[in-house]
Order: structure tokens, then C-alpha cells, then sequence
């Protein structure tokens, strides 16, 4: 856990309460640090979102890694 949760916290933070800009980013480009012991906190940010394109972009991120995870 250690090192990763620290990263999934900035994440996190980022995507919340960051500049539009960085919380763009982030929810863009998540995907590679996206994984089994954190997607549902990330699941979690992305239904406690406004509508708009951070959500949209985060939610996209979150169902790439679900197909890359199934194999598609």
C-alpha cells in the first residue's frame, strides 16, 4: 500500500479540489495507476462529481481500465 496510497490520495485531492487544468489532467490520464486495490475510490469520486467533463473524463478513464482489465 504504502507509496501508492499516498499517490491515490494526491489523485484524489486533485481531481477534487484542484485547478481545472490539473483535475482535467488527472482524470484524463489516470488509467495507468488505476487497479484493483483502488478503482472503487475512484468509482466512488466519479459518482460524487458535477456533471461536466472532468466527471465524463474520469468516467471514461474508469471504463477503459475495466475493458483493458476484461481483456478487451
Amino acid at each position: 500500500l504504502g507509496l501508492s496510497a499516498g499517490y491515490d490520495d494526491m489523485f484524489v485531492g486533485l481531481v477534487h479540489t484542484g485547478g481545472w487544468q490539473a483535475a482535467q489532467s488527472v482524470a484524463e490520464n489516470i488509467g495507468p495507476f488505476l487497479n484493483a486495490g483502488n478503482v472503487a475510490r475512484f468509482e466512488q469520486v466519479a459518482r460524487q462529481l458535477q456533471p461536466g467533463a472532468r466527471q465524463q473524463a474520469l468516467l471514461r478513464s474508469l471504463r477503459d481500465y475495466e475493458l483493458q482489465r476484461r481483456g478487451g
